[in-house]
Order: C-alpha cells, then sequence, then structure tokens
C-alpha cells in the first residue's frame, strides 16, 4: 500500500515528524512531497535534507506550489510526480477533498494538534518559544548568534547577561567565555606571582583548546 503527504515543512517541526511516523506504521511505502514556493526564504533543498535525514525509508519529491488552497490541481500534479496512492495522512480541514481528488483514503492525524500543539506559522514567528518542536538542523538554521569581543573587563559578560534577559521571550541564552575560565584556572594553579605570569605565556596548542571548548559551549 502506497501512502502520500504533501506539506511546506516551513520548517520541518514535531508535528510533521509525528505525522510521517504515524504513515509509516500504517504503509509499505510512503511519498512525501514538499510544496515550495518562491516567496519561502527557507530554501527547499535544505527541507528535503533534513526530512531525508529524520525519516530515511520515506520517498520525498519536490512540487513547485502553483495552485495554493486549490486541492484539485494538487491532486493532479501529484498523480503526475508520484502516481496512484492508497492513503493521504494529513493534519488539515483540506484532507478530504484532497485525498477524494486522489481516488484516496484521508487518514486524519491529529487535527487540532493535541498531540503535538505546534505549526510552522508559530515556529516561524517565535522559534525561540518552539525551540522544543525543532531538531537540531532546523535550529542551526533559526538561531540567531551575537558574539560580543573586546578586552579584559570592558563589560561582555555583564552585557551578554543583560542581552539575554532583554530577549528572554525568545529563547536567548548567553555562553560565558571560556578563555577566562582557562586563564583563572591556569593562574590558580601557581603559587608566586612570577609562576602565574609565566604560566600565562600562550601556546598555539592553548588556542586550539579554547576554541574548541567554546564552539562546543555555544553549539549546547
Amino acid at each position: 500500500m502506497r501512502g502520500l503527504i504533501v506539506g511546506k515543512f516551513y520548517p520541518p517541526h514535531a508535528g510533521h515528524h509525528h505525522l510521517i511516523d504515524v504513515a509509516l506504521a500504517r504503509v509499505e511505502e510512503l511519498h512525501v512531497v514538499i510544496g515550495d514556493h518562491p516567496r519561502e526564504d527557507l530554501p527547499w533543498r535544505l527541507r528535503w535534507a533534513w526530512l531525508a535525514d529524520a525519516h530515511p525509508t520515506v520517498v520525498l519529491h519536490r512540487i513547485q506550489d502553483q495552485w495554493g488552497a486549490d486541492s484539485f490541481g494538487w491532486a493532479t500534479a501529484c498523480l503526475q510526480k508520484v502516481g496512484p496512492v492508497q492513503k493521504v495522512f494529513t493534519s488539515e480541514a483540506y484532507g478530504e477533498e484532497f485525498a477524494g481528488a486522489l481516488g484516496a483514503v484521508h487518514v486524519a492525524v491529529d487535527p487540532a494538534r493535541l498531540s503535538v500543539p505546534v505549526s510552522g506559522t508559530a515556529v516561524r514567528e517565535n522559534p525561540g518559544k518552539n525551540w522544543d518542536f525543532l531538531r537540531r538542523p532546523a535550529r542551526s538554521w533559526y538561531c540567531s548568534r551575537v558574539v560580543l569581543v573586546g578586552a579584559e573587563s570592558t563589560g561582555k559578560t555583564t552585557l551578554a547577561q543583560r542581552l539575554t534577559a532583554l530577549f528572554a521571550e525568545q529563547g536567548a541564552a548567553w555562553v560565558p567565555e571560556y578563555g577566562r575560565q582557562w586563564c583563572e584556572q591556569r593562574v590558580a594553579g601557581e603559587g608566586d606571582p612570577l609562576a602565574a605570569l609565566a604560566a600565562m605565556i600562550w601556546k598555539e596548542a592553548d588556542f586550539v583548546e579554547i576554541a574548541a571548548q567554546q564552539a562546543r559551549w555555544e553549539e549546547e
């Protein structure tokens, strides 16, 4: 039995993944169509890659959106691209009409979004508030990073904390400077000022260690 899901996946979120998982459990072959429109700033190739990574057994297709809410236009395009299917899985009100146009059975999956209370619109409007519904690749796309650069004791840490508080509703988090911790630990391990000064002679390997740990903290 062949199944079909059509969506923008703009971006792919937990609701989409739930829909695909439910469909995979009910058909032998699942086709997923990504609807692509030029106005969308998230490239369809990225959406394709993210879905392929999360669901390697589905068959992916891309169709350029020329029909908007016209279920019969979409059905014609899907028949040409995918061929006949027996089941159509959606969480949308148009599902019955769309499936009927394809001569398939409609399977509604969490249409009230009670199991997974999220939508693509909600994610785009406030990614931080919906962070838990996104997988790592989508998070990377929507994560804005601010880097504060300056000499010691110029207020970088204080500014980072205040910016985090200012953007708390967007899910902002701040990352401490590992180089500062590295220096404090290096100096604390020495017994006298001269030894501490000698310990602060940096080597190339020190920069590599600091950069690697800083990157790990940022990713976390």
